[in-house]
């Protein structure tokens, strides 16, 4: 399964200066680990540079980029690893993975998740209640036009921090398709 997943502002910002431009939100982060760990993230180069170039433990990460054989590939005891490719090689990976039982998330940035668009089956979104300064936006209505059907909305979480904003969950999905568990 290709699934789709990112957090945003209401005016759908999702970074500035390369990093979140709201407070972190720890369930929320909890929960990406939880749906992620296990399985495959594949992410551009940018959002690989924006989480220190290290890898999200427990996963096959894989960075695109144009210039892969200037990355060294990585691989860790705990069946961490790291692949660098170019965008020509990208449907080998979701092919050999998605025939292994993998569920595949792309994590971004905007160019990797639009890349995937008519390919997902199923897309998470957090909406973070606030308005940032963000310098990077995603056009959520043009990847949700190949996702018509919203499959659930949570109610509105809030963190322990009164400086982080309250948020919901959104997921969208093709026809027959429910929400990871």
């Amino acid at each position: 399964m290709i699934v789709g997943i990112c957090a945003c502002d209401m005016g759908y910002g999702i970074g500035t200066a390369n990093s979140l431009p709201w407070p972190t939100l720890h369930k929320d982060m909890q929960r990406f680990r939880y749906l992620t760990s296990g399985n495959v993230v594949i992410m551009g180069r940018k959002t690989w540079d924006s989480i220190g170039q290290r890898p999200l433990r427990k996963r096959v990460n894989i960075v695109i980029t144009s210039s892969p054989d200037s990355h060294h590939a990585m691989q860790y005891p705990d069946g961490t690893s790291v692949t660098f490719i170019t965008a020509d090689e990208i449907e080998y990976y979701v092919s050999f993975y998605n025939n292994a039982g993998k569920n595949i998330f792309i994590i971004g940035g905007v160019a990797i998740w639009k890349m995937f668009c008519s390919y997902y089956d199923l897309f998470y979104v957090t909406r973070v209640l606030c308005e940032t300064k963000a310098d990077i936006k995603i056009d959520l209505d043009e990847i949700l036009l190949y996702l018509p059907h919203k499959l659930y909305e949570s109610s509105l979480q809030k963190d322990a921090s009164r400086s982080s904003p309250c948020y919901f969950y959104e997921a969208w999905g093709r026809y027959g398709r429910s929400a990871l568990t």
